[in-house]
């Protein structure tokens, strides 16, 4: 059965004209804008969603432009900051702001854990036997201690960090 419709406008250039378009919004310091390259073609953006799905080819190339817009509005919100490219880089490149929220009890010492349940306690002692055995066996092989670094980081063990220059001293 032939396929019905009208014949489609693509062109196996296109790509090469998207990421040419890419490039040149780049060497120019300008965000590249879909929307944009679209009206200089005369295509819907819609239309150019499909050739996405259709053509690896053209999806290489949205794919690359999108990569340039983000990093252009990534580094504009380092260089002058405001809510426009952090919106954009939520919107159009499903970036999330998140917050670290640390719990402490009073004196900043960690929270009590109260359970409510005989299995959840059960599991979470099974759990704490678990991590103290692969805890144990990380030691065996452990570089040696640096009591000052100890010390320093409030009688935690970094022994990960003892070789950094930054946390040994002299």
């Amino acid at each position: 059965m032939a396929k019905r419709g009208r014949p489609t406008e693509y062109t196996e250039d296109l790509p090469d004209k998207l990421r040419a378009y890419a490039k040149d919004c780049l060497s120019k310091q300008r965000i590249p804008w879909l929307e944009e390259f679209c009206h200089r073609n005369e295509v819907s953006e819609r239309t150019l969603r499909d050739w996405n799905k259709t053509y690896d080819e053209m999806r290489d190339a949205h794919d690359y432009l999108m990569m340039i817009q983000k990093m252009i509005l990534k580094q504009l919100c380092i260089s002058k900051g405001g809510a426009g490219p952090i919106f954009l880089l939520k919107a159009n490149h499903g970036l999330v702001e998140t917050e670290k929220i640390q719990h402490t009890g009073p004196d900043e010492e960690g929270l009590t854990i109260i359970f409510t349940d005989v299995e959840t306690w059960k599991r979470h002692k099974d759990n704490r036997k678990r991590f103290e055995a692969r805890n144990a066996a990380t030691q065996i092989n452990a570089p040696i201690q640096h009591p000052e670094v100890q010390e320093a980081a409030g009688k935690y063990d970094w022994t990960n960090y003892s070789q950094n220059p930054l946390t040994t001293k002299g």
